[in-house]
């Protein structure tokens, strides 16, 4: 054992830090009896009451509103295998990319429902490239315009300057995959018919647009309006349609100035497929880092958003001189909307990181209900109606101590769910205090 002097010099010289376990601390049970509502990537609502969410190792049905989710989960070829996408065409068909590293190059396999996830069926995707040609991640986008056309966008390991991708698609729902060619950019894809679709990459802002079916790609590039005379870029989101013609584009320029470090988004609308965008509006609203969330729904774009617990859902009329209007309701959390999904102006769903479940030991996300045009909002979270062992509060308890397990998650990383602290400073604050470390 070493003397106080040592640890001191030890803390001195090298910032090492130990994680340990606690074997029946309680925001260990709330890790554990929250795990679903933990991590949601993805949903989207297909029809009122009807739709789906996501992590990388689950994927929940519902067809109440939430009030009741299924684990529809396609079986997995290997037990690690994780989930990299998810598209439903409809409440019926539906595809899950599933994705494991490996060398030299990831397994892809990709499952297939045509009830709403009762049964599955599954094929080893053989991606048309050779192990030295291109170093694949498990990790891709995919979109089907109907039962048989789809498409698939595949990350590339490259250095952190590059954000590489491959574009496969298919003619057969998803049986076999073919080579497209693409901008050679990793993101999200995006295609309203087999000729028009989109690629945007949010690792530099850029997108990418194709209307002849993925023979040539140009990146869309719009003019600053003359509010914003001293942006000098700009980050682009994928467009949203209402239908096959008309769309609008959310592009993100830097705030004047006398606010930096802002971004304000600024509103393009298409009448014409995405081959040309004009401009209609700068928002009076704020983007963060990745953009303003937004979905189209009944003429109208929807843009939400939030600041402290108070969730903001703006309805900006296309194609029209109606005034934009706002509903705001108190949400009961802090945090940020990663996206939402509506199929009209009242009935909606966002999906939200919060800041306030499992002292932030993993990302927290929920999924957030409105029949309401966003008046009220419900939780409707996967396993959020069930009971969480509360996090202890009031004086230190003394506990028994474990060594840490490492949970594995369906991905090539390793994630300890447990409790830490840096050994050479107790969260008390006093440094090679023995009896507090006791306490803790």
């Amino acid at each position: 054992m070493q003397t106080e002097s040592g640890n001191h010099n030890l803390c001195s010289s090298v910032k090492s830090r130990t994680i340990i376990a606690v074997a029946g601390l309680a925001v260990v049970l709330a890790v554990a009896s929250t795990a679903n509502a933990q991590g949601l990537q993805w949903m989207h609502l297909l029809g009122p009451g009807v739709g789906w969410a996501a992590t990388s190792a689950n994927l929940f049905w519902t067809t109440n509103n939430g009030q009741h989710w299924n684990d529809i989960t396609p079986p997995r070829p290997i037990p690690d295998e994780g989930i990299a996408s998810v598209f439903f065409l409809d409440s019926s068909i539906g595809w899950v990319l599933l994705a494991h590293y490996d060398e030299p190059m990831p397994r892809f396999d990709l499952a297939y429902t045509k009830d709403s996830g009762a049964t599955w069926s599954l094929t080893e995707l053989k991606i048309p490239v050779s192990p030295g040609d291109l170093i694949l991640l498990p990790e891709g986008s995919m979109q089907f315009t109907d039962a048989s056309h789809g498409w698939m966008n595949l990350a590339v390991g490259s250095s952190s300057n590059f954000h590489l991708g491959l574009l496969l698609r298919t003619e057969n729902g998803g049986k076999t995959w073919i080579y497209s060619n693409g901008p050679g950019t990793n993101g999200y894809v995006q295609f309203i018919d087999h000729r028009n679709g989109w690629i945007a990459s949010p690792a530099d802002g850029r997108l990418w647009a194709t209307h002849d079916g993925a023979a040539t790609w140009s990146q869309v590039l719009v003019t600053a309006p003359v509010q914003l005379p001293h942006a000098e870029s700009a980050n682009y989101q994928l467009p949203v349609f209402s239908d096959q013609k008309h769309g609008a584009l959310l592009v993100d320029f830097p705030a004047p100035p006398k606010a930096p470090g802002t971004q304000l988004p600024v509103l393009f609308i298409t009448n014409d497929q995405g081959r040309g965008w004009k401009f209609d509006t700068v928002l009076s609203l704020s983007a963060g880092p990745s953009g303003l969330p937004d979905a189209i729904s009944d003429a109208k774009l929807l843009a939400a958003q939030t600041a402290g617990d108070m969730l903001r859902l703006n309805r900006i009329p296309l194609n029209t001189r109606e005034n934009p209007t706002a509903t705001s309701a108190n949400i009961g959390f802090p945090g940020a909307v990663l996206s939402l999904s509506f199929v009209n102006e009242q009935h909606g769903w966002i999906l939200a990181s919060t800041s306030n479940c499992s002292v932030g030991l993993l990302p927290c996300t929920q999924v957030l209900s409105t029949a309401d045009a966003g008046v009220t909002w419900a939780d409707i979270t996967p396993g959020a109606k069930e009971k969480k062992a509360a996090v202890p509060l009031g004086n230190p308890t003394h506990l028994k101590w474990k060594a840490a397990g490492i949970l594995r998650p369906s991905s090539a990383d390793e994630v300890s769910i447990h409790l830490g602290f840096d050994m050479c400073k107790t969260p008390g604050g006093n440094t090679n205090d023995p009896s507090q470390m006791q306490n803790l």
